[in-house]
């Protein structure tokens, strides 16, 4: 089945539309019920390309590719998560505006070896200024018992 510019064929072969997508660079990556890895892309746009060629039946796809070749297809992006990490590109279907950060508490947080984020909510005014034994913060790690997810 031969397609015009600006169509590619599905998996029924027939012609669609080309989906386009855009492109951001170190902005955390999307929480998504489906996160599936493949393997074989060496780029962002073969990351983009494999996870279209995988996946042709979710409703809109979201892709992060991870400097060094980790590529990852999703469904949806419910939130952005991990916002200090670099070297990541997150493509997103043009015309969808990237969610707000994700709010929640680091589960393996600590402080003095078995106090968690629970505890610190008990308390954050006093509690979320403490560091942990990782040496963040709590109001870094507990972002939603610290009230600190816009920071």
């Amino acid at each position: 089945n031969a397609c015009v510019p600006n169509e590619e064929c599905n998996a029924n072969n027939e012609c669609v539309a080309l989906a386009s997508y855009d492109s951001y660079q170190d902005v955390g990556y999307c929480t998504s019920e489906i996160d599936e890895q493949v393997d074989g892309a060496a780029t962002a746009e073969e990351c983009l390309n494999l996870c279209k060629l995988e996946f042709p039946d979710f409703e809109q796809l979201f892709v992060e590719f991870i400097n060094g070749g980790e590529c990852y297809c999703q469904n949806e992006c419910t939130c952005m998560d991990d916002l200090s990490s670099a070297g990541r590109t997150t493509f997103t279907p043009t015309g969808v505006d990237l969610p707000a950060m994700c709010c929640s508490d680091d589960p393996s947080w600590r402080f003095k070896g078995k106090r968690t984020c629970e505890w610190v909510g008990k308390k954050p005014s006093r509690r979320c200024r403490k560091r942990g034994n990782d040496e963040r913060k709590a109001h870094v790690a507990c972002k939603k018992a610290c009230d600190s997810c816009d920071r």
